[in-house]
């Protein structure tokens, strides 16, 4: 370096510049950041459908070579399977309309708005 303290003076302005300039880039690309996740203009909502389209098919690819879960079935007791089989047999027979009832409900409703 020099003694100069013109130059001195010129090499503090110039690194403040440099400092200012990594700051005010820093501030923008967190706020980029921000826009990127949240903003609602149409150059981010395509940005978020491509990287969503990307991860989707990352994830699937990585699920492909996965062997499945296997299946492993309800540890019950006696007790407790007798009251689920009686509890949808109760369901059952107050929810099922067979063929023939769901037909006369379609007639009725059908004369009834005429």
């Amino acid at each position: 370096m020099t003694d100069n303290p013109d130059y001195i003076r010129m090499f503090k302005v110039k690194k403040e510049k440099e400092l200012a300039e990594a700051e005010r880039k820093r501030a923008e690309r967190e706020i980029e950041v921000i826009y990127e996740k949240y903003a609602p203009y149409l150059k981010y909502d395509v940005k978020r459908r491509i990287k969503n389209r990307q991860f989707k098919k990352r994830k699937r690819l990585e699920r492909k070579n996965r062997p499945p879960r296997p299946y492993i079935p309800p540890q019950r007791t006696a007790e407790e399977q007798k009251a689920i089989d009686t509890e949808m047999k109760r369901l059952y027979k107050e929810y099922h309309v067979s063929a023939v009832g769901r037909m006369a409900r379609h007639l009725k409703e059908k004369y009834r708005k005429q």
